[in-house]
């Protein structure tokens, strides 16, 4: 099922013909699972986690993949993501529930979560720092008191962008960095364009 779901948004995006930039796409989605328990297993490394009774919120959630791990352990799970294509994959879920929003502006009350985790989310906020210093503020604000927030970034200095499999796209404003991935790396901006698309902001994760 979660295979159909992506493979069909895959076809919405890239159209039916297979091509590199289709297959790792594919690739991606699938593999997000994976990327949420290395993470963690690090997170376990260094202090010890009890997810027992506690509110967890996981910004820029794509496809889902925390919630499975957390299973019902947790009291609340609650996933966010911007894109509305990529929340129609998240399975059906009885302890979990998906929304479309953005991290500058969350719909939730102050101290409403005990686990915030933005894994890779940081350097997608289009208006740079003036956004991300708004996103760390709601992280703060809807964080309780003894609440712990983990979030992951990519090494900025590093000049190969792997979204975008461009080189030194990170290093250019926001206008001249996606004329210049348009032209190296068309596909990549398809899948960002798509989410334009989408402007309903009603809860997503039913299995629709």
């Amino acid at each position: 099922m979660f295979r159909d779901k992506i493979d069909s948004t895959a076809n919405l995006i890239f159209g039916p013909e297979d091509s590199k930039e289709k297959s790792r796409w594919i690739e991606y989605w699938q593999a997000g699972k994976n990327r949420y328990k290395y993470y963690l297993e690090q997170l376990r490394r260094i202090m010890q986690t009890d997810f027992i009774q506690a509110r967890v919120l996981d910004l820029g959630c794509g496809a889902g993949g925390l919630d499975s791990l957390l299973g019902d352990r947790c009291l609340q799970y609650v996933g966010i993501d911007y894109k509305m294509h990529i929340l129609l994959l998240t399975p059906p879920s009885d302890h979990a529930g998906f929304v479309q929003g953005n991290g500058i502006s969350l719909p939730f009350p102050d101290s409403s979560f005990d686990y915030i985790f933005a894994l890779d989310v940081l350097e997608h906020l289009s208006e740079g720092v003036s956004w991300q210093k708004e996103f760390m503020k709601e992280i703060r604000r809807v964080l309780s008191p003894l609440g712990i927030a983990m979030l992951s970034t990519p090494n900025f200095w590093y000049p190969y962008d792997a979204h975008s499999r461009t080189y030194c796209s990170q290093f250019m404003p926001v206008s001249a960095a996606d004329k210049y991935i348009g032209r190296r790396n068309p596909d990549f901006i398809k899948d960002t364009n798509l989410s334009e698309t989408f402007t309903c902001c009603a809860p997503a994760g039913s299995g629709k």
